[in-house]
């Protein structure tokens, strides 16, 4: 059953089952004061006759000079008050003694009744489909108790509260059909906007997150269907991301395949020759050494430097307040054998600052930066690392790159001169490293360069470095 219909058929219940109560409340309420009315009438027309039988009574021993009436007397007396009664014919009286009728009107059925010194007895009483009300009181005249016994027909009451019961039925099933209708324009009035929204989800839940969901106003479904386009757009973003992710890690692999390639097979041919060839001199196994050693620390340096970059992405860097100038030191040192073998001449200008950095991957940056600058730099040059403020700058004075070279440095397998790099045994995997180490330690990484002057690569630190 769709919401719609729970909440037309909930409402048209709720409706039928307030009318009906509030009717049936109101019918009670007037049902009961209209016996009570009856009642009282009836005892005060019991009280009246009473008092009319006592001072007629009272009138005939007055007139005749008696002390007390003769039974026929008295009966004649009774006959003449209930006869002024007669004109009312849903009423029925009779006046007793020991139970007996002495006088009466429109014969009343009798009931024995209990009823208490100088007090009336009310009491309402059912016979087939008719109901009657009967008040019955005792008046003392000439030391003889008699019974003023009174029935009225009040059958129109219950008939009349009957009537309108059925016909409070009839219109609140009127009601609910009118209300119902109009409900039908409101729901689907305030339900138009759901619709909208639950047709829009299911177009982005087959896939199409661009879809936007359009509703006014500043109540729940608007803000529900602004919800939505913002979790739509979420997911349209995330879904780009993985993708690109995805294209990313494509090409990575193949790039990896292609550059791991070339060394394997320079490994496998040399290999062959120094095996099929029966003849080699020493000059030849040599050189077919030496192309077999770099390849392999070429292959080396791919595969390590390829571990570093997939594990930085996940790698949880334990800060530490570190001396710069001093890992900067010790990372020169580590260096020495390639400037060496290059004369390069490493000149640092450090002073010591201290940074909350992880000491390890932060001498993994540095090596990595330097290495690209001996790299770039030719035989018999310089390096420049600088500290100033809140900043550490590398700078080598080497082959430099075009703007649109710098801007695709950083990404893995990338490298300005492929002949270059690989003789030098360059992977173009050491600047991405970089980048993840930069972004782990939230510092910014950027580098200004020009053809055949030189790179900076700059490393700034975006609280600053603090003098210890």
């Amino acid at each position: 059953m769709k919401l719609w219909q729970k909440i037309f058929l909930s409402t048209i219940a709720l409706v039928m089952i307030a009318i009906n109560i509030t009717s049936f409340l109101l019918n009670s309420n007037y049902h009961k004061l209209s016996l009570e009315l009856k009642e009282q009438n009836a005892v005060s027309n019991n009280e009246y006759i009473s008092a009319n039988i006592k001072n007629i009574v009272i009138y005939r021993k007055l007139s005749k000079g008696l002390k007390q009436l003769s039974y026929g007397e008295l009966i004649t007396a009774f006959n003449s008050v209930l006869i002024s009664q007669q004109g009312n014919s849903t009423q029925s009286i009779a006046i007793l003694s020991n139970e007996k009728v002495l006088s009466s009107i429109n014969n009343p059925a009798i009931i024995s009744m209990d009823i208490k010194q100088d007090n009336i007895s009310v009491k309402t009483i059912q016979n087939n489909n008719s109901f009657f009300l009967i008040t019955a009181s005792n008046t003392l005249i000439d030391n003889a108790t008699y019974t003023v016994y009174m029935t009225n027909d009040i059958s129109d009451i219950f008939i009349q509260y009957n009537i309108q019961n059925r016909f409070a039925s009839i219109i609140s099933v009127l009601l609910a059909v009118v209300i119902g209708f109009i409900l039908l324009v409101i729901v689907n009035l305030l339900l138009k906007n759901l619709i909208k929204i639950n047709l829009a989800t299911r177009k982005i839940a087959s896939g199409n997150y661009k879809e936007t969901i359009l509703v006014k106003g500043t109540n729940e479904l608007s803000e529900l269907a602004e919800n939505m386009n913002t979790m739509a757009k979420a997911i349209d973003e995330n879904t780009t991301k993985i993708t690109k992710l995805a294209e990313n890690r494509k090409m990575f692999i193949a790039n990896l395949a292609h550059e791991m390639k070339t060394p394997l097979t320079s490994i496998l041919g040399f290999a062959d020759l120094l095996k099929v060839k029966r003849f080699v001199t020493d000059e030849q196994r040599l050189e077919y050494a030496s192309i077999i050693t770099d390849e392999t620390k070429r292959l080396r340096s791919l595969s390590s430097k390829l571990m570093e970059l997939i594990t930085t992405q996940n790698a949880i860097p334990q800060f530490n307040s570190v001396d710069i100038s001093l890992l900067i030191k010790d990372t020169s040192k580590t260096l020495q054998p390639i400037l060496k073998s290059k004369n390069i001449t490493l000149v640092c200008y450090t002073q010591k600052l201290v940074a909350e950095i992880d000491e390890e991957l932060f001498k993994s940056l540095l090596i990595n930066l330097i290495d690209n600058a001996i790299k770039a730099s030719s035989e018999n040059s310089e390096i420049l690392i600088k500290m100033k403020d809140n900043k550490i700058s590398i700078t080598d004075y080497g082959i430099g790159m075009e703007q649109s070279e710098i801007d695709k440095i950083s990404e893995p397998f990338y490298m300005v001169d492929k002949s270059r790099s690989k003789k030098s045994g360059g992977t173009g995997l050491g600047l991405a490293l970089c980048v993840e180490i930069a972004k782990l330690h939230q510092v910014a990484l950027s580098f200004e360069s020009e053809p055949l002057i030189g790179t900076t690569a700059t490393i700034t630190f975006k609280g600053g470095l603090q003098d210890e």
